[in-house]
């Protein structure tokens, strides 16, 4: 039996909006505030020694940072994300089962390896937007494979590919990577 989720409540909250249109609006909407939110939070005090952290653990052990603290609160808060998002795709699809995260690191990675290559990464605002952007662009690609025709079990060959395409787009056009890096 279906139970009444979030996305439902949003869909009769307005019944003459389409409940994938909801859907969308929602989730774009909790991604650009909890990106904002990221965005603002890693330029704190906190947030500088989590990247310095993560940049050169030893540099930031010597400039008095409790590094232990520091890789523990990082992953809590990448399993918190986590964790938000896989309740709103159980809450999507009205389903869970032990399959649903496979594959979910590769994708991660390949949207993250597309929005480095592609969007410039000057800023953190930037990096946190090139993420968005590779993962968006990601889903796009894999979109437009299943749109032609093509069988969905060949899915992890497209994303090797992209991947692929992502890692060497930078060095067949290192003009296209100055101007945009």
């Amino acid at each position: 039996a279906s139970k009444h989720t979030l996305f439902d409540q949003i869909a009769d909250l307005v019944p003459a909006l389409p409940r994938v249109v909801g859907a969308i609006v929602v989730l774009v909407g909790l991604v650009g505030f909890m990106a904002g939110v990221f965005g603002i939070f890693v330029n704190t005090d906190l947030g500088l020694a989590l990247r310095s952290t993560g940049s050169n653990a030893r540099m930031a052990k010597a400039q008095a940072i409790d590094t232990a603290l520091a890789t523990t609160l990082g992953l809590a808060l990448a399993n918190s994300g986590v964790g938000i998002s896989g309740a709103l795709m159980v809450h999507y699809t009205g389903f869970a089962n032990v399959q649903n995260g496979a594959g979910m690191i590769v994708t991660a990675l390949a949207s993250i390896i597309l929005g480095e290559a592609l969007f410039s990464q000057r800023t953190i605002r930037r990096r946190l937007l090139a993420a968005l952007m590779g993962a968006v662009a990601f889903r796009l690609m894999v979109a437009a494979v299943l749109r032609m025709g093509f069988d969905p079990n060949a899915l992890k060959l497209f994303t090797a590919l992209f991947v692929l395409l992502a890692l060497l787009l930078p060095r067949w056009f290192p003009r296209f990577r100055r101007a945009h890096g």
